[in-house]
């Protein structure tokens, strides 16, 4: 895959990916750092290192399994993220796979990130919409439908 690009959609899905490393790393930074105001930069090195950062705190982890998944050498990655009034993310990044530059730009639901993602914000969150799915079917049946 050396020879080629990525798609613009894997390296979307790479951005989602990175933020749900942060969040194994460090759910309660990384959470002020998705709904603050103001940038957030998230930023990746050759090796592998990763930084969330922002007014909230920073937090550091790896990618370099991730990096390495994705079959292309990454020499660098850095990505700008801010809160839309709807509270999900848009970002614009660029991956420089020291064969090419790409450029992306995209917008991550954050409610859709949080029940889809494996940290334990995100287990949380599916617990809670599946409480609330079982008393919303208890009232529905207390009610006769």
């Amino acid at each position: 895959m050396e020879s080629q690009t990525l798609p613009k959609a894997e390296l979307r899905l790479t951005v989602a990916r990175l933020l749900e490393l942060s969040y194994r790393k460090d759910e309660g930074i990384t959470t002020r750092l998705v709904q603050e105001v103001g940038n957030v930069r998230l930023a990746v090195d050759e090796n592998g290192k990763a930084q969330l950062s922002g007014k909230a705190g920073s937090v550091e982890f790896s990618a370099s399994k991730l990096a390495s998944e994705l079959g292309v050498s990454i020499r660098r990655v850095k990505v700008l993220m801010s809160v839309t009034d709807s509270g999900d993310i848009r970002y614009n990044g660029s991956f420089n796979l020291g064969y090419a530059s790409v450029s992306i730009t995209g917008t991550i639901d954050i409610d859709e990130f949080l029940r889809s993602c494996s940290g334990l914000l995100c287990y949380a969150v599916r617990l809670l919409e599946g409480q609330k799915r079982e008393r919303d079917r208890q009232l529905q049946k207390a009610l006769g439908n």
